[in-house]
């Protein structure tokens, strides 16, 4: 992709990012729930890891700077940017980790005796459900509930049950969204990119 391009797509998943996740979210210093994890996902397909990791900390960053929840601190930025690193590992199709996942969701669907639709949906499935509990659990509720415990002292007792509660609402939304996203998002935008 000419190199233009690929900036002009970037800003935009940034500036969607910052949006979804700031202004049209759940947004406390303890609960963010929204669709901020979409452009991120959207770049990750697109792009591979390394690249959405900078988009994801980008980001952060201005998200940080134009709606402040809490003090900036950069180990929020890191977090966000593994985050970016991790989703793209997972999901960009050139790397081993997608097609792994899709070929073992292809095989139990073979297993289960599912037609040839039935298995590439099920392969879709499980590869939002790992890319989806994979990042929930290791950045939003661990990383990023111990950074909010240790920087700002807040009680395990009291973020544990609402990182839980994100979690659990950010997982199916994963599901969803991710299948959708490679499907329908992802073709339009490589249409769009190559005039």
């Amino acid at each position: 992709m000419i190199a233009t391009k690929k900036l002009a797509v970037s800003a935009i998943l940034v500036a969607l990012a910052v949006v979804l996740t700031r202004v049209l979210a759940i947004n406390t210093m303890l609960v963010k729930i929204g669709f901020g994890f979409v452009p991120i996902i959207v770049a990750a397909i697109y792009f591979g890891p390394f690249y959405t990791g900078v988009i994801a900390a980008i980001a952060d960053v201005v998200g940080t700077l134009m709606f402040p929840v809490g003090a900036f601190n950069p180990a929020f930025t890191v977090t966000a940017f593994l985050s970016g690193l991790t989703y793209g590992l997972f999901l960009y199709p050139a790397l081993p980790v997608s097609g792994a996942l899709r070929s073992f969701g292809d095989w139990l669907g073979r297993k289960l005796h599912l037609s040839e639709t039935g298995c590439s949906a099920l392969a879709e499935i499980m590869l939002a459900f790992v890319t989806g509990t994979a990042v929930s659990l290791v950045f939003s509720l661990a990383a990023n509930t111990f950074l909010i415990h240790f920087f700002f002292r807040v009680k395990l007792s009291v973020l544990i049950p609402s990182r839980l509660i994100q979690v659990a609402i950010l997982i199916p939304l994963h599901v969803a969204m991710i299948p959708l996203i490679s499907a329908k998002v992802v073709p339009q935008l490589k249409k769009i990119t190559a005039k």
